[in-house]
């Protein structure tokens, strides 16, 4: 897997000798000539990158750019977006770093700025993308648990003890054992603790998205 920059919009970037500094960078770089073509790709192509980030540029019209952004967060997209204008505006500004942005650059771009940039985009998106994998594996665990299982994982999590769940769920403390048991097995965990740290990321991790 490679590094890849996504340039969307950005066909007279050779002014500012960006595809010279992108071609020392050592990535491959795609360009698309609107925010529909790079969605379509988008969609339609599995994602295989260690490392993504786009530049968008935003024109004197901003509407399809910011739509492209908020796409981009329904589909669950972690790909760090770098915005650059030649008509920045404090509105402009406001709303690209509230639909969650990384940078906002002026043009004309400062190339140096912008290779601190796209590494920090790199560095983001691969954190990102660890805890994506990270949330994944643990949504299969969780999801492999029973109806009844999920019940007395619930419980346990609100810190009752074993008998405490068996009352409330009408169980006995035998079965509640048992079901206790059969989750730990499935979940591959060997202690409360674990437990308690596992489902708090994934909890945090699917709010969060």
């Amino acid at each position: 897997m490679d590094a890849v920059i996504h340039l969307i919009n950005c066909a007279d970037l050779p002014g500012n000798n960006i595809n010279f500094m992108l071609d020392n960078m050592n990535c491959e770089v795609k360009s698309y000539s609107s925010e529909q073509a790079f969605l379509k790709y988008y969609v339609n192509t599995p994602k295989e990158h260690a490392r993504e980030c786009i530049i968008l540029e935003v024109g004197e019209s901003s509407a399809e750019a910011f739509y492209l952004i908020d796409e981009l967060k329904r589909l669950k997209s972690i790909i760090p977006v770098i915005v650059i204008t030649a008509y920045p505006s404090f509105e402009t500004c406001r709303r690209a770093f509230k639909a969650g942005i990384l940078e906002f650059f002026k043009k004309p771009i400062n190339s140096e700025l912008l290779v601190n940039a796209i590494h920090d985009a790199f560095n983001q998106y691969e954190n990102s993308l660890t805890k994506y994998h990270r949330y994944q594996r643990f949504k299969d665990k969780f999801s492999k648990l029973s109806a009844r299982e999920k019940e007395v994982m619930d419980m346990i999590l609100e810190g009752n003890t074993s008998k405490e769940a068996a009352q409330k769920l009408s169980l006995s403390p035998r079965t509640v054992e048992v079901h206790r048991s059969n989750m730990y097995t499935k979940l591959r965990i060997k202690s409360l603790l674990q437990l308690v740290q596992e489902y708090d990321f994934y909890k945090n991790y699917s709010d969060s998205i």
